[in-house]
């Protein structure tokens, strides 16, 4: 996001991360209730989907949310391989499917 460029990436991510945080940052912060997973809708749904093992911890009730079902899950692999979700649920021997070992672990759980 902060450039083409790695070397440049990296120094201006740097720059960005020690910027003193502006009045509108510090006043959304300082709200209540805010979600407990900022972000864009694939954002919220990929930070679910690779927490997902690490669901229900009793200290954290919102916990339970980081659980997506499995046709999320599949439809969320299919939108980002661009593939139907039938492709995932096949296996043909000798051919990697990437999209089913992504989604496969999940399936388990």
């Amino acid at each position: 996001m902060f450039s083409e460029t790695p070397g440049k990436a990296i120094t201006e991510y740097r720059k960005f991360v020690q910027d003193e945080e502006s009045d509108e940052i510090k006043d959304f912060y300082s709200k209540k209730n805010l979600p407990f997973i900022l972000g864009s809708r694939n954002f919220v749904e990929w930070v679910k989907a690779k927490y997902y093992q690490k669901k229900k911890h009793d200290e954290v009730p919102q916990s339970k949310d980081l659980a997506p079902t499995i046709m999320e899950i599949k439809k969320t692999v299919g939108l980002c391989y661009k593939i139907d979700i039938k492709e995932l649920e096949e296996s043909k021997r000798g051919q990697e499917n990437e999209p089913r070992n992504v989604a496969q672990p999940f399936q388990k759980a």
